[in-house]
């Protein structure tokens, strides 16, 4: 089943004319191409079933999601994709790790719900979030996660505990924390960061 840049297969396929939906059983496999001139990396989604919406170019994917974006590797029970906004939201116990590369460790980024732009690999995060690289486990309401950067911001709440140096880092009451993931350093910032939540609203979310 090809449509635009997704390709998707599976051992079964259903399709309702009335509902517009193709669904997908048994093994559920799904590619999304980049832009060719992007240089980018493709989106691979495996699950146990997947629904594409024909109309809005929208699947819906559930049961042992995983989401491969390059070094990024989403996991959930729910994900939902925009192939327009190349917007993923994983649900269900989601976590997104970002393998190790070079000197920087592995980071696993995990929290009620995540949001993922796989054009430009920035997270939003939210929901008892949790950032843990190394020795570094960094708590806090939400968070935004530049890959390209190699930086997260963690608002709401937030805590950094170093369980090898024993070092405990707080951020001021009206503050963030900036985690360096490249540098494997946490500095308190005393000053409001606002998340650009906008950026990953899902179609018909304002």
């Amino acid at each position: 089943m090809t449509r635009g840049r997704l390709s998707a297969k599976g051992d079964k396929l259903a399709y309702s004319e009335v509902s517009g939906q193709g669904v997908l059983s048994g093994g559920a496999a799904a590619t999304f191409q980049p832009d060719g001139s992007s240089g980018n990396d493709p989106v691979n989604i495996t699950a146990t079933q997947m629904s594409l919406d024909v109309d809005n170019n929208v699947s819906t994917s559930t049961g042992g999601v995983r989401l491969t974006n390059g070094t990024q590797t989403g996991r959930a029970d729910k994900l939902v994709f925009d192939e327009d906004k190349e917007l993923a939201q994983l649900t269900g116990t989601p976590s997104l790790t970002r393998a190790a590369k070079g000197n920087q460790k592995e980071l696993v980024i995990s929290g009620t719900e995540v949001r993922a732009l796989t054009k430009s690999k920035t997270l939003y995060v939210r929901g008892g979030v949790k950032l843990v690289q190394g020795s570094q486990t960094t708590t806090g309401d939400a968070v935004y996660y530049d890959d390209a950067k190699n930086v997260a911001y963690v608002v709401g709440n937030a805590v950094s505990v170093d369980s090898k140096s024993k070092v405990t880092l707080r951020a001021p009451a009206s503050g963030y924390l900036e985690q360096r993931t490249d540098l494997a350093r946490v500095t308190p910032k005393n000053s409001r960061y606002t998340i650009p939540v906008a950026q990953f609203a899902l179609r018909g979310e304002q």
